[in-house]
């Protein structure tokens, strides 16, 4: 019953903000709200999402608790209400996941905690099997969770991540926040990539050899020195190889694969806009199954949140495949240019270098957001989202949605 109302509760306050916000809101998004504050986790942030097993159905959600006195600041129909920064040096937070076995249907309780501790950025990626899962998480130093059953049960944070051919410029490396793709034969010349089966993670570099100033709270203000990256592995997540790196500025990153016709494959990238000119999104370009990136740009149809206190976000990006043999691109991304609001869907049938139907899945406060596909029909996303009533983080939901958008 408490689920139900709270289904009804995110309809009446979705169907409010899109007469304010002016916007056009999808009728075909189902809403449910997975992470909810509580005494015991006030706040919860960066959600990933990935899909696994046997026709897709199994999804798991992922979100980090931050035991702080405040999410976020509260936003105004205008503006967002100025507020200081708070200091937590004693936080304490955990990670935690949630799980559904029928596509989004139903979802099992919340999960005791996977990891204890300063959590920062994470990603998690489904291995070639469609049952083991790496979560990368930046925690004082990149350690590996992992689970070998679709998340039923999970080993202890290992030792720090080591990564080869890490360029001697680059300072250091941590994860995004989303998740990793695995390279799929099917979208390769002939059906047939090099490095099948490849695992390509998504990573933040920053380079060593550019001075830059420290960012207000870690995130407004231009950072020359970060670069999206991407690292690899060919055994399942046993050894790990640098691999390609986005344009100056950039940071968080996804990657989806996009038809290739060589045997190499080909990720479109998208990447939060930290550079010199914000607003919009970089994208990229990144070939020979993610070792080399380029084709760097700035997409002026990928509106970004640039904000009093932050710059650019965090989006999701997956390839679909419809029944009918259409390869699509679903991002998923706060769309309003000065607010982190307006959760919105987009698809493109041209690889991500235009846009072609969009919908709205929130019109109100909205944050960092992931999404993933659901079965194997190329029917239905699930897009995982930050939103809220009088701030972007109220709350952690997940939408499914059905294609093609209208």
């Amino acid at each position: 019953m408490s689920s139900l109302y709270g289904r009804m509760s995110l309809v009446i306050f979705a169907a409010t903000f899109c007469l304010e916000f002016a916007v056009t809101c999808s009728s075909n998004v189902n809403t449910t709200a997975l992470f909810v504050p509580s005494t015991r986790y006030p706040c919860w942030r960066q959600p990933a999402i990935v899909s696994l097993g046997e026709g897709r159905q199994t999804i798991l959600a992922f979100a980090e608790n931050r035991n702080v006195s405040q999410c976020a600041p509260p936003i105004s129909r205008t503006h967002v209400v100025s507020y200081p920064k708070v200091a937590h040096p004693d936080e304490v937070g955990s990670f935690h996941f949630r799980r559904s076995v029928d596509g989004g249907k139903s979802w099992e309780a919340l999960s005791t905690s996977l990891y204890v501790g300063n959590i920062d950025f994470y990603t998690a990626t489904v291995a070639a099997d469609g049952k083991t899962v790496y979560i990368v998480l930046e925690a004082g130093g990149n350690v590996v969770i992992k689970s070998e059953d679709a998340g039923t049960t999970w080993s202890t944070a290992s030792t720090s991540l080591a990564v080869r051919g890490v360029p001697a410029d680059v300072k250091s490396i941590k994860p995004s926040v989303g998740h990793g793709v695995i390279v799929s034969p099917a979208l390769c010349s002939g059906g047939a990539c090099a490095n099948a089966g490849r695992m390509v993670v998504p990573m933040v570099c920053t380079n060593a050899s550019v001075e830059y100033p420290a960012l207000v709270g870690g995130d407004k203000g231009a950072c020359p020195a970060c670069v999206a990256c991407l690292i690899v592995s060919d055994d399942n997540g046993k050894t790990w190889t640098f691999g390609g790196t986005g344009p100056a500025g950039s940071r968080e990153s996804e990657v989806a694969q996009i038809p290739s016709t060589s045997t190499g494959a080909r990720f479109y990238m998208t990447a939060r806009n930290m550079g010199p000119t914000p607003g919009h999104r970089y994208n990229a370009t990144c070939t020979d199954g993610g070792m080399v990136c380029g084709q760097f740009g700035i997409d002026s149809g990928l509106v970004s949140p640039d904000t009093p206190h932050w710059t650019g976000i965090v989006d999701g990006v997956v390839a679909v495949r419809t029944e009918g043999g259409q390869n699509l691109l679903v991002l998923s991304g706060a769309a309003n240019p000065t607010q982190r609001a307006q959760m919105t869907v987009r698809t493109s049938v041209t690889s991500g270098a235009t846009w072609d139907h969009s919908e709205v899945v929130w019109p109100g406060p909205a944050g960092y957001a992931d999404v993933a596909a659901i079965g194997t029909k190329g029917k239905t996303v699930a897009v995982i989202f930050e939103n809220g009533d009088s701030s972007f983080a109220d709350r952690v939901s997940v939408a499914t949605i059905t294609l093609p958008l209208q």
